[in-house]
């Protein structure tokens, strides 16, 4: 049995990284998915933009198992944005000892402290118990993560945009702003989207294949759609990785989603590409199964939970 009042709470530091690997490796639902908490990817998440670790992270030690790290709480907002994403991780065998609930008070204080009005995380399909436990804090569904697969060859079915349609790709640094727009009105009011800057943009591109942006323009010459794609080599086999299309919200209704996601299929396929993963963030679920016609198959779900804060001084 844990003696809770042994715990120490502390601010996270760059030496934690190694055995804050170690703990997630532990703890199923992180271990589920390794590449996303491999070394290289947790040193990559400290230089996120807008995230500065030793304010926004906590972890808690026992001074019993050598120091060992035993619950850990990250929270990620944009400067931009009235919520803050987090991730809470207890290992299991100190859960149910109020060491969750402590680190999601923390959060919470440290989101009102940057402006937050909602504190919101995912919560995998598979993990029942997690989502119990966000329902003790009042929280409610706002959304959803859904990670597809195609693992079959396609045959490219021609595209077919409605006359005075433009579907290009990215220009450089001229087209920034296109980005920012694009961005921010094509994924206007979906879950899992925060709101796009310069600023942001400049920072990302340096690790992005910029080949793969295409944007959509009407016969206006207005942006109306948009989906990046790049290549991955992954065991020696070309990977086509896409971030599902986005559409303004008066076209929603159409096929431009469909057709988009097509030209980000094609142009991977030009680039060898054996099999295609796409990731939605709050996409309507007639949009997805529209994806689905294409061969797409879930291979993860998680349910976005957001929990509303009183913002002092409001």
């Amino acid at each position: 049995m844990v003696d809770m009042s042994r715990l120490i709470f502390r601010r996270f530091n760059e030496a934690d990284l190694g055995q804050l690997h170690t703990m997630l490796m532990a703890s199923p639902e992180m271990a589920r998915y390794p590449e996303e908490i491999s070394m290289e990817g947790l040193q990559s998440q400290l230089g996120w933009p807008g995230h500065v670790p030793e304010r926004d992270r906590w972890i808690v030690v026992d001074p019993s198992t050598q120091g060992g790290l035993i619950g850990y709480s990250s929270m990620f907002k944009s400067p931009e944005t009235s919520h803050a994403d987090c991730i809470v991780v207890v290992r299991p065998e100190h859960r149910r000892l109020g060491i969750g609930a402590e680190l999601v008070a923390k959060v919470m204080d440290d989101a009102r402290v940057l402006g937050a009005r909602e504190v919101a995380g995912y919560v995998n399909a598979l993990d029942e118990g997690a989502s119990a436990f966000a329902l003790t804090f009042g929280a409610r569904v706002v959304g959803a993560y859904t990670r597809l697969r195609k693992s079959n060859a396609l045959d490219i079915q021609p595209v077919a945009w409605p006359e005075g349609y433009c579907l290009r790709t990215w220009r450089g640094d001229e087209d920034l702003m296109t980005l920012v727009d694009a961005s921010n009105q094509c994924y206007d009011g979906l879950s899992g989207h925060n709101l796009a800057t310069a600023e942001s943009w400049e920072l990302w591109l340096p690790s992005m294949d910029t080949r793969g942006i295409f944007f959509l323009f009407d016969e206006h010459a207005a942006v109306i759609g948009i989906v990046r794609a790049s290549p991955a080599k992954v065991d020696g086999r070309v990977i086509g990785q896409i971030d599902a299309p986005g559409v303004v919200r008066r076209l929603r209704g159409g096929d431009l989603y469909l057709q988009l996601l097509l030209s980000a299929m094609a142009w991977l396929a030009s680039e060898g590409a054996v099999e295609y993963e796409l990731e939605s963030w709050g996409d309507d679920p007639a949009v997805l199964d529209c994806y689905r016609t294409l061969g797409f198959l879930t291979m993860r779900r998680e349910t976005m939970y957001s929990v509303s804060l009183a913002v002092r001084g409001a």
